[in-house]
């Protein structure tokens, strides 16, 4: 089977980059272990906003993007209208950031 290289890599680790987004603490503490530093680069977002402003300012991107479904208010709503209006403009890039709910 044909292996599938992250897109975007952040150091010479070469470590897929994840951004998670959730409100509680021990959720992402929990994904955190999971997630072994070692392996992955994790950023947390603890609101939609915070998300969308780590997805706006990041030079290098996110190879996926792990969004709680009880965050605040429509938050996850947001995070996933953003990227489609995202994706739907930038038709130079054809790759689609996953988004996992979680």
């Amino acid at each position: 089977t044909k292996q599938r290289k992250p897109l975007h890599v952040v150091d010479n680790k070469k470590r897929p980059r994840i951004l998670v987004a959730d409100h509680d603490e021990a959720s992402i503490k929990a994904v955190k272990k999971r997630l072994r530093p070692d392996e992955y680069f994790v950023r947390t977002a603890s609101n939609g906003q915070e998300c969308l402003d780590a997805l706006q300012n990041s030079s290098v991107g996110y190879d996926v993007i792990l969004v709680a479904k009880d965050l605040a208010s429509n938050d996850a709503f947001e995070i996933t209208k953003w990227l489609r209006c995202r994706q739907q403009e930038n038709k130079e890039e054809p790759h689609r950031l996953p988004q996992i709910i979680i």
